[in-house]
């Protein structure tokens, strides 16, 4: 008995080795994959924040025009971001009130007030194991303070919160083994103080942070949305950093430690940046578009854009921004930043699936859902009943497509 169990161990270990070794070459080793391929916990889909579905496979070109309107209701949705975990989705409402939705009809399992007042608007929650973590408000002697907080995923109950005297948290938690990331400012006068902080998701500890070493007005709030964690390290906009002393400069940490590993000199204000198969694509307020080595920091390829982009997909072939004033969206080979097609139309928040790009759009005969040929910009399909959000970027799992229409919807090809 004793020869057989040794060779299944050896079988065994041989088997994860590979498994790894794929997933290394996909590019997949460094992000939280959503639950077994289906369910998606935080903004972004992964920890890079890439906004790339990879598991779909029942919605494609040839079967994209097929889907239809499943089910609808729920509250007015506001929350730029949904997630969803195990048959539940967690949102939050014009209100500033978090829900937690079941998947199939949309009806309420709980709801709970947590909405920070400066992310109205912004909010994206996140999920890890039993804990739903969410910006939220508080007070702290007698001071209004927000903060990140925990919530009981099953109940909506407070688990745990990470308050603190005169602060304010700037953007939704970014998620990756069981630490939560997210930046927050501590005001001094007209000066304020950026800090990356990193908590345990199980009990709110904070595992480290760390402090920008100078005091100045552009204290790197960057955006709202998560800040990208990848391949072990945190990429965050933090003001006065390097040669410019008056901008906002991204900086990579490492996840476990804090410690900083490199910082660069572009200007990283109005950051939604996304990390995705070694590469860190920066996009900047003047329509540049940075791809930098996740490691080192060193710039791969740099391409201009005619406008600010808003929201970003990064695949492995293809970088999607949707543009905040021409509302087009471009598409560049992440290999060169070359641009491969672009098109125009009031695109909102984009998600990419299967070869398939999702955008919500808007218009005066109200809003719809539209998917395009990822790699031609073609358009393949709209929703028709004219009541798809123009913000909230859609979620993908196990062919069913979920997206905020002022209130909820879900469409699947019957």
């Amino acid at each position: 008995m004793t020869a057989p169990k040794s060779g299944w161990k050896r079988s065994r270990t041989a088997a994860v080795m590979l498994g790894a070794a794929i997933l290394s070459t996909l590019g997949l080793q460094g992000h939280a994959m959503a639950g077994k391929g289906a369910d998606w916990l935080q903004y972004g889909n992964d920890s890079g924040q890439s906004g790339f579905y990879a598991h779909e496979k029942s919605v494609g070109k040839k079967t994209v025009s097929k889907l239809q309107l499943v089910a609808s209701g729920g509250s007015a949705i506001q929350s730029p971001g949904l997630v969803l975990d195990r048959g539940v989705i967690y949102t939050a409402s014009n209100d500033g009130t978090i829900y937690a939705l079941n998947a199939d009809d949309f009806s309420t399992i709980w709801s709970a007030p947590q909405l920070a007042a400066s992310l109205f608007g912004d909010l994206t929650p996140a999920v890890a194991g039993k804990i739903v973590m969410t910006p939220c408000n508080g007070t702290v002697n007698n001071n209004h303070v927000t903060g990140l907080c925990g919530l009981k995923a099953a109940t909506g109950a407070s688990a745990w919160n990470t308050f603190c005297d005169d602060c304010s948290i700037l953007n939704s938690p970014s998620v990756d083994d069981n630490l939560a990331f997210y930046q927050y400012n501590v005001e001094a006068g007209t000066a304020g103080t950026v800090y990356m902080a990193a908590v345990n998701t199980r009990n709110g500890k904070l595992a480290w942070q760390y402090a920008q070493p100078y005091h100045c007005p552009d204290n790197g709030l960057g955006s709202t949305q998560p800040i990208p964690v990848d391949n072990g390290r945190v990429y965050a906009p933090l003001g006065c950093q390097g040669a410019q002393q008056n901008e906002n400069q991204i900086c990579a940490f490492d996840e476990t430690s804090g410690a900083q590993i490199w910082c660069t000199d572009y200007n990283d204000n109005y950051a939604e940046d996304v990390a995705a198969n070694g590469t860190v694509y920066v996009t900047t307020g003047n329509g540049h578009v940075i791809a930098m080595d996740e490691g080192t920091g060193a710039v791969k390829w740099t391409a201009t854009t005619v406008d600010w982009a808003f929201s970003r997909v990064a695949t492995p072939d293809i970088l999607y921004l949707g543009l905040v004033h021409d509302n087009g969206i471009v598409a560049l080979s992440t290999k060169t930043g070359a641009q491969l097609w672009a098109v125009s139309g009031g695109f909102g928040g984009l998600t990419v699936a299967n070869g398939i790009v999702y955008a919500n759009v808007g218009g005066n005969n109200g809003h719809a859902i539209y998917a395009l040929d990822g790699k031609t910009g073609e358009f393949l399909w709209q929703s028709n009943e004219g009541n798809g959000s123009s913000d909230a970027r859609e979620i993908l799992s196990g062919g069913t497509i979920y997206a905020a229409c002022y209130t909820m919807c879900a469409y699947k090809i019957p």
